[in-house]
């Protein structure tokens, strides 16, 4: 429309009311505020969405969030649709996501035919002394700050 029509904002509660635009002479878009059910049973629906600060902050622990967006990361680099780059956290904060059944120092193997998972824990706690003087809360929310700002690059949270 090149001109702001309707109020809005990456936060809840901005879009109030239900309000149609005209966008063109055989189109019209309707604004209408989001509505969520107050309980969300899928719990990856939920992730995703707490991912791209769709619901409130209340509604969710921050440091849960991160840690679970870590793991899912490890799952999602694989597969190239997804856009995430082989060792995106290492390069952005500078710490290799530790991998669960690999010991630092013996260099044991994760047992035959178990997929490797990341150790999201350490990584957010080593992460948080490293970046922020030992606060992991804080290191969790910037990591989904760097998210929803994009400067982890453009990730698909979800594949056709």
């Amino acid at each position: 429309m090149r001109q702001k029509v309707v109020d809005s904002a990456r936060r809840a509660g901005v879009t109030r009311s239900l309000r149609w635009v005209r966008v063109g002479q055989d189109l019209d878009l309707l604004d209408a505020p989001g509505v969520l059910p107050p309980r969300l049973d899928d719990q990856l629906a939920a992730l995703r969405l707490a991912l791209c600060d769709d619901i409130g902050q209340a509604a969710y622990d921050v440091e849960q969030v991160a840690l679970a967006f870590v793991r899912l990361l490890a799952l999602l680099e694989p597969v190239a649709a997804a856009g995430v780059a082989p060792g995106l956290l290492e390069r952005r904060y500078g710490l290799p996501v530790p991998v669960l059944g690999i010991g630092a120092d013996d260099g044991a193997l994760v047992r035959a035919g178990e997929a490797p998972r990341p150790d999201a824990a350490h990584w957010l706690l080593a992460a948080a002394s490293r970046h922020t003087s030992g606060d992991s809360l804080r290191m969790a929310q910037r990591l989904l700050d760097d998210y929803r700002r994009g400067l982890l690059g453009p990730i698909a949270l979800e594949l056709p």
